[in-house]
C-alpha cells in the first residue's frame, strides 16, 4: 500500500475546519466538555464505564461511588444527567469502597468490595435503570472485566480465585464457566482468546488461553512488570501483538510489551508521566492510542503507533492538589463512538473530555457479503511529525478492491445502497484506491509530516469495498472523524 503524506490531502481539500483550541494552565490537546458530582455528600468515586442505547445512540455513563451506579446521560456531553441510581447491596465500609463496572449487550455486571456477588443492572430503558438481581457466592470482589465478543465476564479479586462467567447464554442467569483458583488476580483484560492478568501478589503479567473452558484455563507465560511489587492493570492492542500493563506503585511506570509470542512475552519500554511518585491505575488502549487515568496526574493519552516509542499527547488534570498517593483520576473508560473519554475523579466525580487523540465514528455502514461489516479505524493520533499514522478496516470482504475516501464535513447520502459519510462532490475529496487482504483487513499509510501548517484540521474518512455477494454489490464502513494536531 503506498504511504500517502498527509499534507498532500491537505492542500488537496479546499475546506477545512479548525479543531477546538484546548490550551489551559492544566491541560494540552483536551477539550474539557462536560462534569457532573452526582453524590456529593460523599468524598469519593471509584469506576467508570460506558453504554450506549442501541435503539437511540444515546452514550450513557456508569460511575461507581460509595453509595452505588450512578447512570448518568451523557447524549449531551455539557449537560450530563443522572437517570439513575443503584444503590450498594451493603453499606460502605471503610477502606473498601471499591467498585467496578462492565457491561455486555443491554446490561451492567457490578462487583464490589463492600458486598458479596455481581450486581445485574437492566439498561434496556437506560433512563430507567433497574437492579435485576445479585448474582455469586463469593464474599466480595475486586474488580471485573468482560470478553466483549463472547459474553463471558470474568470477576477476580474476590479471595476464592477468578471467576468466568457466561452471561452471554442468559444475561439475568449467568453460568460458571471456570474457577482459576490460584494466584490472586487484581485486573484483567480479555481480547479474542486470550486473557491478560495481573497477578499482583507475584507483580507479573500473566497471559492464559481462555478457549479452552469449561475443560481448563491454561496458563502461557507469566513475566514480571516492572515497578514496585504492585502489578494493578493490563490492556491489548486490538490485534493481541502488544500489551499495556499498569504497576499502581510510586513511580509506576506503565510498561508496554510484545506480546506476539503469547509464551514469551518481552518487554519493549515504559511511559511514566509526572514527578517520579506519580501512580498509574487504569490503562486502556483505542486504535493504537492509549488513555491512562493516573491519580494525582489526572487523565492522559499517549500515542502507540510506535510502540517501542511512545509519545505521550495530551493530558488534563483533575486533581489540584499535590503528586502522589491514591487521590485524583480512579477510572477511564474510552470505547464511546463519540470519541469521548469518562474519568471518574476519585474527589469530584465525572470528567468528560475530547481528546485530540481520539477519533470519532459516526453514521452507519453498510453490511456486506455473509453479514460482516467492515470497521474502520485510526493507527494512532494524527499528531505533527506522526510518520506512523495510517487509517484501518477490519471484517472487510477479503481480497477485494476498494477506496479510502478522505474529505472535509460530514454527509449522510445513500447511492447505489451505500451510506455515503464524506462529501463526494463539494468539497471534492480525495479518493485512494486500495486492496483489502485475505483476512478482510487493510491499512493505509497517512504519514503526517513534521510541518506546523497541517496542525488543526478536521478531516473526515470512509472505506467502501466492491462486494459482488452484498446486496448492492458494494459494502462500507461508518466514517470516522479525526483533527491534526501538534503534540
Amino acid at each position: 500500500m503506498p504511504r500517502i503524506p498527509l499534507f498532500s490531502l491537505l492542500v488537496s481539500i479546499p475546506a477545512i475546519v479548525a479543531a477546538p483550541s484546548t490550551t489551559a494552565q492544566v491541560s494540552r490537546n483536551v477539550q474539557l466538555l462536560g462534569t457532573l458530582d452526582p453524590a456529593p455528600r460523599f468524598s469519593e468515586y471509584n469506576d467508570v464505564w460506558g453504554y450506549v442505547d442501541p435503539a437511540t445512540g444515546k452514550e450513557y455513563c456508569l460511575l461507581g461511588s460509595e453509595d452505588g451506579t450512578h447512570v448518568i446521560d451523557c447524549s449531551d456531553p455539557a449537560n450530563p444527567v443522572e437517570r439513575g441510581m443503584i444503590p450498594s447491596d451493603s453499606s460502605f465500609s471503610s477502606g473498601n469502597f471499591w467498585r467496578d463496572i462492565k457491561t455486555y449487550g443491554s446490561y451492567a455486571y457490578v462487583v464490589s468490595e463492600a458486598h458479596g456477588g455481581m450486581q445485574i443492572i437492566d439498561l434496556r430503558d437506560a433512563d430507567n435503570p433497574v437492579k435485576v438481581k445479585t448474582w455469586g457466592s463469593w464474599s466480595n470482589a475486586h474488580n471485573i472485566g468482560v470478553d466483549a465478543e463472547t459474553g463471558i465476564v470474568y470477576v477476580c479479586g474476590t479471595g476464592r480465585g477468578t471467576y468466568a462467567i457466561d452471561v452471554a447464554s442468559d444475561p439475568v442467569n449467568p453460568t460458571q464457566l471456570y474457577r482459576l483458583r490460584n494466584p490472586y488476580i487484581h485486573d484483567l483484560s480479555v481480547h479474542r482468546g486470550y486473557g491478560y492478568f495481573a497477578d499482583q501478589n507475584g507483580n507479573n503479567l500473566q497471559i492464559y488461553d481462555v478457549t479452552q473452558m469449561p475443560a481448563s484455563m491454561p496458563r502461557l507465560s507469566s513475566v514480571r512488570m516492572p515497578g514496585g511489587s504492585t502489578a494493578h492493570a493490563t490492556w491489548p492492542t486490538r490485534d493481541n501483538d502488544y500489551c499495556l500493563g499498569a504497576n499502581e506503585s510510586s513511580g509506576g511506570p506503565v510498561s508496554i510489551w510484545d506480546v506476539t509470542n503469547k509464551r514469551l512475552p518481552r518487554l519493549l519500554t515504559t511511559y511514566t508521566a509526572g514527578p517520579s511518585n506519580a501512580i498509574p491505575h487504569n490503562v486502556f488502549i483505542r486504535d493504537r492510542v492509549a488513555h491512562i487515568s493516573y491519580y494525582t496526574e489526572g487523565y492522559r493519552t499517549v500515542d502507540l503507533s510506535d510502540p517501542a516509542n511512545p509519545v505521550e499527547v495530551g493530558y488534563y488534570d483533575t486533581y489540584s492538589g499535590a503528586s502522589g498517593g491514591y487521590d485524583g483520576a480512579w477510572g477511564c473508560y474510552h470505547l464511546q463512538p463519540s470519541g469521548v473519554i469518562y474519568i471518574s475523579d476519585v474527589q469530584s466525580g465525572l470528567f468528560i473530555f475530547k481528546p485530540a487523540s481520539s477519533a470519532e465514528r459516526y453514521g452507519d455502514a453498510t453490511t456486506g457479503s455473509a453479514g460482516a461489516t467492515p470497521v474502520i479505524h485510526a493507527f494512532g493520533a494524527a499528531f505533527v511529525g506522526n510518520g506512523n499514522f495510517a487509517l484501518e478496516a477490519e471484517a472487510a470482504p477479503p481480497a477485494r478492491v476498494g477506496a479510502l475516501i478522505v474529505g472535509s464535513g460530514r454527509t449522510s447520502v445513500t447511492v447505489a445502497g451505500v451510506a455515503f459519510h464524506v462529501p463526494l462532490v463539494v468539497p471534492q475529496p480525495v479518493i485512494i484506491p486500495m486492496t483489502s487482504d485475505g483476512a478482510g483487513t487493510v491499512k493505509v499509510p497517512l504519514p503526517v509530516p513534521a510541518m506546523a501548517a497541517v496542525a488543526g484540521a478536521t478531516l473526515n474518512a470512509q472505506m467502501v469495498f466492491i462486494d459482488s455477494s452484498a446486496p448492492f454489490d458494494w459494502s462500507a464502513t461508518q466514517g470516522l472523524e479525526f483533527s491534526t494536531f501538534t503534540p
